[in-house]
Formats: structure tokens, C-alpha cells, sequence
């Protein structure tokens, strides 16, 4: 986190290590966010198969034209196969310079330095999201304070996690208020929804932040618009001269052959591979947890319903396969 004086506290510095891409239609899509970081196999990742976004990397955690054009690709070979055409709406950053050629996307241009007034991500969206993130990390370290934890301990890995979750937990009448008052889609709000967009103020995580600063005295200089605004300079892409694409090309190269974490990155112990009789224990426990609670919601129990749906589709699976194996075996 940067502080006044531009001086780094180390605590939150996963935030100067990756940059997010979002894409929203009118309110009812959100696209699987795309996280750019600068680590190419952090340690944190290995094993891991299975992310809720996309993660590519690069020496500066910038987005770049080749990543933009491959993500491109990827939602316009989605399109694709869902027999869809849409127009997408993007700024005049330097890495849309040069698009593919694309079957099923339309990209149309916002003007120039209107990108605060006219996207609908820049009106509140991205700050939804920003808070809900934020409000995640405070938790998490105020967890990590109660049981005597390492504050700053949050790896790439939990990073991920934490701004994939916040992500999709910025809601569909969110996204459509921005749209509106980017004056894209008419306006309709009713009263009823004025009343909800003038209650979202950031006074829970306000209050979050206070408690985390006094836990883990966090000078009186740093206040809680900082932790607020920490991110909002950041560089987040820029054209390269041809000596530094050569530059990450190799480093690139070098950090694949190595497998080495991003510099700087928290080294956290290793985590035991979980079995999926373990998982679905864990999942029984939870279960039982929430009946001992009072006012869970439906909603709550239908995702664990879910899960565990998910988790015995696997075993079973799995069971059904080794057994047919065996059959074949004493054949």
C-alpha cells in the first residue's frame, strides 16, 4: 500500500502485483475476469488446475497486445459456439491498438478521454468490485490477527480467490445503474432502486479498516482513503520498445524454466494434498455448522448443496472407473 510521501507498506502489496480485466454486457453477463500478474509460476500455484478466472503474467503485470488479442480470441471463439454476435466497447488504452481479425465481436471505440464519463465499468463498477475486495482482505486479516497469524501472509493464490469472489458478488442491478448513467441504456430507475444505490456507502469497510489499522498499528498518517485509493496510479499498460519485449520474452523464458515465485511474494508452507473423502468430511462439517446457526439463507444451502453434489459426481466417478479397471485387469 502506498502511503503519503509515496513510501511502500509491504502489507497489502499484492495489489501493485496484479491487474484485473472485467468486461460486463448491460446487466446480464459478467464475463471470467482475467487476472494479470507478474509471477508465471508462483509457488502458491503449483498443483493447481482449476482457478475462478484467468491468470497470465508478464515482468510488469501490465496488459499487454498480445494478451488483450488472446482473450479476445477466446470470448469471440465463445461466441462462436454459442451462435452469438456482440459489440464490445472499449477505450483508447495502447494495447487495443491492434486487433485480431474476429468472427463474432464488433469492437466499437469509446472517444477519447471519456473513459470516466462514458464506460460503465469506470462509473462504479470497478469500485464495487474494488470495495468488495478490500472488505474480503480486511476480514482475512483480521482473522488472521485473531488466531496470532502473520498479517501480511496473503499469497497470490488467496489474492485470486479473494478479486474472482468479489467479482462476481458485484450485483446485476449494480452493472445496469452504470450502464445508465453512461446514458448506454435508458434510464429507469425506479425510487425503490435510487434508495439502493445511495446505500452502498463504504461505511462497513470503513469500519473494518479501522479496526485492522489499530490491531496492526498502521501509522496515523496512513487513513482509510488511502487504503482506499492505493491502486487507483497504477500503470496498468503501456507500449513496449522492442528491447523490452526481448527482455520479457526471456524473462519469461527464464521464470518458466525455473518455476520461480514473483519476487517478493509471500512464502507460505505448502498445503497437504486434500483428498476428495477429506473434501466431501469437510463439506458434512460445514453442513452441520450452519444447522447449529440461526437465519441461514436458502441461498446458502443450495451452494453447498452443490458442492457436494459436485464432490460425489466425482467419487462416484472415480469408483465407477477403478472398477471397470479391475474388471479388465483380471481379464
Amino acid at each position: 500500500m502506498a502511503n503519503k510521501g509515496n513510501k511502500k507498506r509491504r502489507q497489502f502489496s499484492l495489489e501493485e502485483k496484479m491487474k484485473v480485466v472485467e468486461a460486463v454486457d448491460s446487466g446480464t453477463e459478467k464475463m471470467r475476469p482475467l487476472i494479470v500478474g507478474r509471477s508465471a509460476n508462483p509457488q502458491c500455484l503449483k498443483n493447481v488446475h482449476s482457478l475462478p478466472c484467468d491468470y497470465r503474467a508478464n515482468q510488469w503485470a501490465w496488459m499487454t497486445q498480445d494478451l488483450f488479442n488472446e482473450w479476445l480470441m477466446q470470448v469471440d471463439a465463445r461466441m462462436k459456439q454459442a451462435e452469438r454476435r456482440i459489440l464490445l466497447l472499449i477505450d483508447n488504452c495502447s494495447a487495443h491498438n491492434m486487433l485480431p481479425r474476429l468472427e463474432r465481436i464488433q469492437v466499437g471505440y469509446l472517444p477519447s478521454n471519456c473513459t470516466a464519463v462514458l464506460q460503465p465499468l469506470n462509473l462504479g463498477i470497478i469500485h464495487t468490485m474494488k470495495r468488495l475486495y478490500r472488505s474480503r482482505l480486511l476480514k482475512q486479516i483480521l482473522l488472521k490477527l485473531s488466531s496470532s497469524e502473520d498479517q501480511r501472509k496473503v499469497n497470490i493464490k488467496q489474492a485470486i480467490d479473494m478479486i474472482a469472489a468479489a467479482w462476481w458478488s458485484v450485483k446485476q442491478s449494480t452493472v445496469v445503474r452504470c450502464w445508465q448513467k453512461a446514458g448506454i441504456v435508458p434510464m429507469e430507475l425506479t425510487d425503490s432502486d435510487k434508495e439502493t444505490a445511495a446505500s452502498e456507502p463504504d461505511t462497513a469497510i470503513e469500519k473494518l479498516w479501522h479496526s485492522v489499522a489499530i490491531a496492526s498499528c498502521v501509522p496515523n498518517e496512513v487513513n482509510f482513503q488511502d487504503f482506499v485509493t492505493a491502486d487507483d496510479d497504477l500503470t496498468i499498460s503501456q507500449e513496449l520498445i522492442d528491447t523490452e519485449v526481448i527482455q520479457n520474452t526471456v524473462a519469461g523464458e527464464n521464470t518458466d524454466e525455473a518455476g520461480s515465485e514473483d519476487e517478493g511474494e509471500v512464502s507460505l508452507p505448502q498445503q497437504p494434498k486434500i483428498t476428495i473423502t477429506e473434501a466431501i468430511s469437510s463439506v458434512q462439517k460445514l453442513r452441520w455448522f450452519l444447522s447449529t446457526c440461526v437465519d441461514v439463507p436458502d441461498a446458502i444451502f443450495g451452494q453447498l448443496n452443490g458442492i457436494d453434489e459436485y464432490l460425489m459426481r466425482r467419487v462416484t466417478q472415480t469408483l465407477v472407473d477403478s472398477k471397470i479397471t479391475d474388471f479388465l485387469q483380471t481379464k
